[in-house]
């Protein structure tokens, strides 16, 4: 039986070419009965007779005297009597399949007495679409409220004002007030006003701009209620798992190739508060072939048998191995192990749930890609109200973050096989077994799959807490790494970050008097380049290199006479090089090179100053190993601010640096300003490359004359199967291109700059739509790893 509800589609009509054949062949094929269809119209269209040829039951149309699209939308709402709406303002456009939230509306409007399980959450829905259209509404409002302003009269009234400007310039107008503000017309006024107008739109914007925020009640057991706005919540709504995507799911899983089976180890040690939770989130599971290994090291088990012997009648793939000879959980997990017939092996641990899709997601990731040997993926936490939160969107793998924290976390499906060939978990290392497990098993291989969405809560409850942890864990955090150095034959030190965010490995160097060119371009600009040039020698620790200085057409006498005294001066370890040619950054960058005798390259802006004495070695540590490329600093403004911490391809639409503006020491998302981390690009104002590796990439690409030149360079490197690493323990400063102006000034600069983006769009649109090192779940819209909804 049909829920007796009505809902309401509107669909509006602008132009002739809207409404389409299939368009409506489509929406014809859904199940409407319960459905008022609303076409509105612009009433100069004749559509009434195409309309009143489809089958739908309930159908109404209305014509507007109108094309605008607003006032369309108006009109419908009011004759529309839904208690819930759905409204189409582009049919062209429109994608059924792709549109989740017709799906959702769908749902909603023929849910039947089968399905009073998900009751709650339809009414959720439709709370939010009624939300929609009031934030709509009053978005309306504003609009109108804006309109009645000074900002927008004045506006309004200076438009009407130079319109009649132009029409007397036109007529050849001797009004003479009209000649003394024809200025504003010419470039030197256009540069004038510029700022004005970009403050402006700037205001209106942020009057204008809105963000749906999520106020969540929760009741907790002292009757208590919490309110708080939360952005993932919004993010949890819009990824829920609802019947269509349950039911895509199971499509998909009888079309996989492979249907391996995965082994899920819980291991329960201290209490079984949530053990129900835990065992129930394995039952649910829409993937079907899995077993469960229980290992226990409790010697009261009465409880934990009797919550086991619940669920197991029903499923008989549980097998409890309790330990009772020993308290160890090391002996414990590898016991079973032994009894694992998956070809996969997942540990859970009690209270932590999985999602209903966890194992679907990791099979298919499996069918995706052969020979797949580990797979994580992203998690949450339960708190202690059971509200979901502090979501962990992580990257693709990232074998440098690893070594600076266990970044992995808890959810990770290892190859049975390959785990049992390097004796699974090992004793010594406290609570770091499965950091340091993660640190071998990488070791064996390469073929890693990141599955980007949830499917994994880890429960922090009273016995959990974050603030329980003892610091003493980063001590067997640095004795793991430290081995791991040891295996990989790159010996180092170990430091603990000051504020407990991670590890900090300060490598040996394995030659320590190579030589290090610093390829520095500049055009005049002698007080930058003297604080530039002054800072390298008279603070760097690190004594062997030289200065490649790349003269690009200065013209001032005091340039030329610093120039005489860094000769002079710095004999052996000073170059000048002219190069006469019109500016091109990759060109400069090239004819450095090509006058580089040093085994690296740092490539450094004049605009920088060394603020880490051992800054030349803090890279060369990194440079120096086999799997890296290109590696970054931190970069700051005077101000102590971020300038460069990394930088992210599709933030903006093409690539930005992540984090300007946050504090020097962060700690950003996930303390990433403060930790060693793979980027796919950096920025080029400082950094070290090997020479071999400069020239294996043929240098940099002289088509990007000014721009996206670093990171072409870099995606180059990484092509090449090298890794880039980004280093926050060197520090310079950066004052940002001041030697050469803003990039946009003139009509020249700026179709230069939509060349070069439409090139690196063109070049690296795969990075551009998926960067991995960051994650699909996080914005491209700002710089700050906010959730992406």
């Amino acid at each position: 039986m049909l829920k007796k509800v009505t809902h309401s589609i509107i669909i509006c009509v602008i132009n002739e070419t809207d409404l389409t054949s299939d368009f409506i062949s489509k929406i014809t094929s859904f199940n409407l009965n319960e459905v008022e269809l609303i076409f509105v119209y612009n009433d100069a269209l004749q559509f009434q007779s195409l309309i009143d040829t489809t089958i739908f039951k309930e159908t109404r149309s209305l014509a507007v005297q109108s094309n605008d699209i607003m006032t369309l939308k108006n009109e419908a709402f009011k004759i529309a009597s839904g208690e819930t709406v759905f409204l189409i303002d582009n049919p062209v456009t429109f994608n059924f399949e792709l549109n989740t939230n017709f799906t959702k509306f769908l749902l909603s409007a023929n849910e039947d007495s089968s399905a009073n399980k998900l009751n709650s959450s339809f009414d959720e829905l439709n709370n939010q679409y009624v939300k929609a259209l009031t934030s709509i509404q009053n978005l309306e409002t504003r609009i109108k409220k804006y309109e009645t302003t000074s900002v927008f009269i004045i506006s309004k009234k200076m438009k009407l004002f130079l319109n009649k400007i132009r029409s007397n310039a036109a007529q050849n107008s001797n009004n003479s007030n009209s000649d003394k503000l024809l200025f504003v017309f010419k470039k030197s006024g256009r540069k004038l006003i510029r700022k004005a107008i970009v403050k402006i739109l700037k205001n209106i914007y942020l009057q204008l701009e809105t963000k749906n925020v999520y106020i969540k009640e929760i009741l907790n057991e002292d009757d208590k209620i919490s309110l708080f706005a939360d952005t993932y919540q919004h993010w949890l709504n819009y990824h829920q798992l609802d019947n269509d995507k349950l039911m895509q799911f199971t499509k998909e899983i009888w079309k996989f190739n492979h249907h391996p089976k995965f082994s899920i180890l819980l291991n329960i040690e201290n209490n079984n508060e949530f053990l129900h939770n835990t065992i129930s989130s394995v039952v649910n599971q829409l993937y079907p072939n899995w077993e469960l290994i229980i290992v226990s090291t409790l010697n009261n088990k009465s409880s934990v048998i009797a919550i086991i012997d619940s669920f197991q009648e029903n499923n008989p793939q549980f097998l409890c191995l309790f330990n009772e000879d020993t308290l160890n959980k090391v002996v414990s997990l590898n016991e079973g192990l032994k009894h694992a017939s998956g070809e996969f092996t997942l540990l859970l641990k009690n209270g932590d749930e999985l999602t209903k899709d966890a194992l679907f997601q990791f099979a298919k990731s499996i069918n995706l890609k052969e020979n797949t040997d580990l797979i994580y993926s992203d998690e949450d936490t339960i708190d202690e109200n059971n509200h979901l939160s502090l979501p962990i969107f992580k990257p693709d793998w990232s074998p440098d973050n690893l070594l600076s924290r266990f970044y992995l976390g808890n959810v990770i499906c290892y190859k049975t096989s390959l785990l049992k060939s390097i004796d699974g978990w090992r004793e010594g290392y406290d609570d770091n077994e499965e950091f340091d497990l993660a640190l071998r098993f990488t070791e064996q291989t390469d073929s890693i799959f990141h599955v980007p969405t949830v499917t994994y809560h880890n429960r922090i409850s009273s016995t959990n807490k974050v603030s329980n942890i003892n610091p003493s864990i980063f001590t067997s955090g640095k004795k793991t790494i430290n081995d791991a150095l040891i295996r990989r034959g790159e010996t180092g030190k170990v430091d603990v970050n000051q504020n407990f965010s991670g590890y900090t490995i300060r490598y040996d160097l394995v030659q320590k008097d190579a030589l290090i060119s610093i390829i520095i371009p500049t055009k005049d600009q002698t007080v930058l380049l003297k604080k530039c040039i002054e800072s390298i020698f008279e603070r760097s620790t690190y004594r062997n290199f030289e200065i490649i200085l790349i003269d690009n057409n200065s013209e001032q006498k005091e340039f030329f006479d610093f120039v005489k005294h860094c000769e002079s001066k710095y004999n052996n370890q000073f170059n000048y090089v002219k190069a006469e040619i019109p500016f091109n950054f990759s060109k400069l960058m090239n004819i450095g090179a090509e006058n580089a005798n040093g085994s690296y390259l740092v490539l450094l802006n004049n605009d920088t100053e060394v603020i880490t004495p051992d800054w030349l070695e803090g890279m060369l540590e990194q440079a120096q190993r086999k799997s890296i490329g290109v590696v970054g600093v931190k970069l700051l403004y005077p101000n102590n601010t971020i300038q460069h911490a990394g930088v992210i391809m599709g933030i903006g639409g093409v690539v930005d640096h992540v984090f300007v503006g946050d504090d020097r020491f962060g700690p950003g998302y996930l303390n990433y300003i403060n930790n060693t981390t793979n980027y796919s690009a950096l920025t080029a104002a400082c950094v070290m490359v090997k020479t071999s590796v400069f020239n294996e990439v043929n240098g940099f690409e002289e088509l990007f004359t000014i721009e996206y030149n670093d990171v072409d360079f870099c995606l180059k490197v990484k092509e090449k199967g090298y890794n880039n690493v980004y280093v926050p323990h060197v520090e310079l400063y950066h004052y940002e291109s001041i030697s050469r102006g803003h990039p946009y000034m003139t009509k020249e600069s700026y179709n230069r700059h939509v060349k070069e983006m439409d090139l690196v769009k063109s070049k690296w649109m795969k990075y551009i739509k998926h960067d991995p090192c960051y994650n699909p779940n996080l914005t491209r819209n700002d710089k700050d790893f906010g959730i992406r909804i």
